[in-house]
């Protein structure tokens, strides 16, 4: 990929090797140029949908957002977008932006010395411009926030471009830039003052003196503000006819041991965190007041520390570092402050403060405010009245709250963790060689830390003695791991344990306590989910709403903002501690919180079952996928806590969508263990857990599916239990290859839904019958019941699988234009309620007339995707088909390592369809060939199986497009 470039700086635009690449739709243009934006980092899949679809995303946009990736991928190559829950990263080189190389540019006019260089840099970042940065997407809110930024990183470079030619006497070459500037950017303080020493420089004195004046009217005409006292100085010296000098970020002010102020040297490396660090720097150039929020461990200080660096060369009285951390009386907070700038005066702490600091421009990191909030904050407040010159950063767990502050939350590493990770493990290894699996590991003990550069920096601390991989192994108890850390830092940055200690003290006991309850959640909460499990006895429902509020603000909660409205979670090390805190408490057990989170789980359940069973089937769907882990987690409790109603309210729930393909999230596999618990046999509901175990526990086994329907089939059981549990169990025995046995159960299913008003089931028998008289004289008829049947439930996937089974039946009949028809039916249905098993299902017969084998292998690719929500048997089939494909294609290798995935991953299913593509003779003899990738197959996981399949089905088809095309 080194000869690929992107270009944000104007229209999106992508080259390779020096020709101009076309990218089709505007929606695959916004789609790459949202992940190009966030390079490197991940774009959750609901974030991407909703800027593809301007705020708006279809029903469908999981699929579509998956073919458009699937397009991205073909133009850009395959190892550009990775998938990475819960979304998709853009993996080029910074070197492939123009705005990447563009910053490095001006970052670099920004710290040199050279007044050459500047104009250097400056001339090749001109030449990479070409026109406003995003253009086709200026209005549009995502793009904003860095179109902002490159647009002000010009105006800094066209700054620093007059102060060098200054520098080097070119006077009218700088008056005439400076001029232009200000007609562009009429409130921009800067340029004025860069134009007015220009002036004065030409001995233009009475000119450089109204252009402050009319500067001054403008700016309060139309923000009713005065200049600052830098701008206000200049124009006293210019009128006073002092000498002006240049002084400018170039000049020997941004050299260490030169610069005025006090910041503490760093005797670490810097890792990474340029977007956070610029967005501050962006921050504090507009207000202020910016405070840098997040939870212990996220990197404040550092990120601080970098931000006062860059910005001290623009304060005459420089940067100055102010550690909070060890005033342990709020009373002493000013004082402290007083000492720490190096302030004397006989004066109380506030007014000599105020006094030394009113005069003067400079920039103060008030650093670990949030033990001493309210203090910080009057401390401030009164420092920003009086003393303009001044602009302050604070870090802090929660904002100061007063007026004028910008808050901006620092979020944990993403790649760049790695970076951190692997780079502080060669410090403390003494070698900095690591191999492919090392790289793996230290990627999985940035995602068991959440990325938070302190846990990062104590794990890899641990490489002294442990590799990444063993250190995987040991994390599962997550902080005891995180032990020691260096003997000069803070005591709470000693262990992860005393950071988050340190956090936990400062919340009050109602917080902790709700704190300790939201850990029960698991894949995040609403604040409805919030109230039903974390209400309880003084803390009613409107005060837990308050304290998540709260939380949110002290970083223990993080907020998302979803398609559905605002998710709250927790970093994984804050879960786990606030476990801890829960398991040790006195006023709450983890019995009761974990019994009031299943409850709800098995509510919630209900809900989803009951839309996925209407017309708005879409909409339950969402819901599912958004709250699977939580069902997943209540599941677990009741079954672990023999919780019998509470067990069976699931099955009940999950029982009855299984026929339509919406298969549910929780995997509910112990349904078995449910019926070892006393009185399961006997209890109303058992019918339905006989449907679940027939669907889901039988792995494949006919004689457990049988058993499952026998113990659902009984008189007196609810009619849609006995019928769903007959006709799921058909489905295994059929695909063992026992159809006359499968047929029974399905026709004493369908007498039993015909004989009852309730349409869910009258649909599914109708369906299932389809699918066992095809070949006889019954089939047309029976398409057609199952049609009728299907619109009169009311259900989008009901009448997705009726067109289906048509479909089938059409094309059996030898009419390939009504099976296309039929099935393109029925993919619109699986589109528009994003039934991603049924996509898979119905593009094996959406086949376009006259489709190239390239196109049926990009088809088979992207089936593969949709096919892998249908549950681990589907996706599995998925892949031995994909291996089979490969092995017809000559593709032995390939095919040998997707078939040794295939082999270790259908190790737990039975099932005829696997086995039948297992037995393909150019599988079988690519698998005898090539025993070396077959074992190294079987190390994949099925989301590794999968993505490979994916990548070397369209990787064929892009050969074979290469080798058929026409050539002169």
């Amino acid at each position: 990929m080194g000869g690929l470039r992107l270009g944000l700086l104007g229209s999106l635009s992508v080259e390779r090797d020096g020709r101009p690449v076309v990218l089709g739709s505007p929606s695959q243009r916004r789609l790459l140029a949202m992940l190009a934006v966030h390079c490197h980092g991940v774009v959750s899949a609901d974030r991407l949908a909703d800027v593809v679809w301007g705020g708006e995303p279809p029903v469908s946009a999981a699929a579509g957002l998956q073919t458009y990736v699937s397009r991205l991928r073909s133009t850009l190559g395959a190892e550009a977008i990775r998938t990475q829950p819960p979304g998709y990263v853009l993996d080029l080189t910074d070197d492939a932006f123009d705005a990447s190389r563009f910053e490095r540019l001006v970052a670099d006019a920004v710290e040199t010395s050279s007044a050459e260089h500047v104009l250097e840099c400056s001339a090749l970042a001109d030449g990479l411009w070409r026109g406003p940065p995003l253009a086709e997407f200026a209005d549009e809110e995502w793009a904003r926030p860095m179109a902002v930024r490159w647009s002000e990183l010009r105006l800094v470079l066209a700054e620093r471009r007059v102060g060098a030619l200054l520098q080097m006497g070119r006077v009218g070459e700088a008056v005439a830039d400076a001029e232009a500037l200000c007609a562009d950017q009429p409130l921009r303080e800067g340029a004025h003052g860069w134009w007015m020493r220009a002036l004065a420089r030409e001995g233009r004195i009475t000119e450089a003196l109204r252009v402050y004046d009319r500067y001054r009217k403008h700016l309060i005409d139309e923000v009713g503000l005065e200049p600052s006292p830098v701008l206000k100085a200049l124009e006293h010296s210019i009128l006073s006819g002092d000498t002006i000098p240049v002084i400018s970020a170039l000049t020997s002010e941004a050299k260490p041991g030169k610069a005025v102020g006090r910041l503490p040297v760093e005797v670490t490396t810097f890792v990474g965190r340029e977007r956070e660090v610029a967005a501050a720097v962006y921050l504090v150039e507009a207000v202020s007041l910016v405070t840098l929020v997040g939870p212990g461990g996220v990197g404040k200080t550092r990120i601080g520390l970098q931000v006062a660096r860059r910005v001290s060369p623009a304060f005459s009285g420089g940067a100055w570092f102010v550690n909070l951390a060890e005033v342990t009386d709020p009373a002493l907070v000013a004082t402290s402050i007083v000492s720490q700038l190096g302030v004397r005066s006989g004066l109380a702490p506030l007014e000599a403060l105020v006094s030394a600091l009113r005069g003067e421009t400079r920039f103060v990191v008030l650093d670990n405010c949030e033990h001493v909030l309210p203090q910080t904050a009057e401390v401030a407040a009164t420092i920003l009245k009086e003393c303009p010159g001044v602009r302050i950063l604070a870090t802090s767990r929660e904002p100061l709250a007063i007026a004028g502050e910008r808050v901006h939350t620092v979020v944990p590493m993403g790649d760049d963790g790695v970076t951190l990770f692997l780079e502080r493990a060669a410090e403390a290894r003494g070698s900095a060689v690591f191999d492919d699996a090392q790289f793996a590991a230290a990627r999985e003990i940035v995602k068991r830390l959440d990325g938070l550069p302190l846990a990062l920096e104590l794990a890899a601390a641990r490489c002294a003695y442990l590799e990444p991989a063993e250190i995987v192994k040991l994390s599962g108890g997550g902080l005891p791991l995180l032990g020691s850390g260096p003997r000069d830092a803070p005591d709470r940055h000693h262990t992860m344990r005393a950071t988050i200690d340190w956090s936990w003290s400062l919340l009050t006991e109602s917080e902790q306590l709700v704190l300790m309850r939201v850990t029960a959640f698991v894949g995040g909460f609403t604040l409805k989910a919030a109230r039903e499990v974390c209400a309880r006895g003084a803390i009613g429902g409107d005060l837990v709403v308050e304290l998540v509020g709260s939380l949110v603000r002290k970083s223990q909660v993080v907020a998302q903002r979803t398609v559905d409205g605002t998710r709250f979670r927790l970093l994984d090390v804050i879960r786990e501690y606030a476990i801890e805190r829960l398991d040790e408490s006195s006023i709450e057990s983890s019995e009761s919180v974990g019994r009031r989170h299943a409850a709800w789980a098995a509510g919630v359940l209900v809900d989803i079952t009951r839309l996925l069973l209407s017309p708005d089937e879409a909409t339950g769907a969402r819901i599912r996928d958004v709250e699977a882990a939580n069902m997943r987690a209540g599941d677990a409790w009741a079954i672990d806590h023999r919780d019998l109603d509470l067990c069976m309210q699931f099955a009940r729930s999950m029982a009855q969508p299984t026929a339509y393909g919406l298969l549910f999230p929780v995997r509910f596999r112990r349904g078995t263990t449910v019926l070892d618990i006393p009185g399961a046999r006997d209890h109303r509901d058992v019918a339905y857990l006989g449907a679940v175990i027939a669907a889901r526990e039988s792995g494949g086994s006919a004689e457990a599916a049988s058993a499952a329907a026998d113990l659902a089939d009984v008189d007196g059981a609810p009619l849609r239990a006995r019928v769903l549990a007959l006709i799921n169990a058909a489905s295994v025995i059929r695909s063992q290859g026992d159809a006359p046995r499968g047929r029974a159960m399905v026709v004493r299913a369908r007498r039993l839904a015909e004989a009852s008003d309730d349409v869910y089931v009258q649909a599914v028998a109708a369906m299932i019958w389809v699918e066992h008289v095809l070949g006889t004289p019954d089939e047309r008829p029976a398409v057609a019941r199952a049609l009728a049947a299907a619109a009169r439930s009311g259900i989008p996937s009901a009448l997705g699988r009726a067109h289906w089974v048509d479909a089938v039946s059409l094309l059996r009949g030898g009419d390939r234009q009504g099976a296309r028809d039929a099935a393109s039916k029925g993919h619109a249905l699986a589109v528009a309620t994003a039934n991603e098993f049924h996509l898979a299902l119905m593009a094996q017969m959406v086949t376009p007339l006259g489709e190239s084998v390239s196109g049926r292998l990009r088809r088979q690719a992207d089936m593969l995707l949709a096919g892998r929500a249908g549950g681990p048997r589907y996706a599995v089939w998925g892949v031995t088909l994909a291996a089979a494909t490969l092995a017809k294609r000559d593709r032995g290798q390939d095919a040998a390592y997707l078939g040794g995935a295939s082999l270790h991953l259908a190790s737990g299913y039975d099932d005829q369809s696997i086995r039948t593509a297992m037995g393909k003779p150019a599988l079988r003899h690519a698998i005898e060939q090539y025993p070396e990738q077959v074992e190294q197959g079987r190390r994949l996981t099925l989301d590794e199986a999968v993505e490979m399949a994916h990548q070397r089905l369209r990787r064929l088809a892009d050969e074979l497009d290469t080798s058929t095309a026409p050539t002169r």
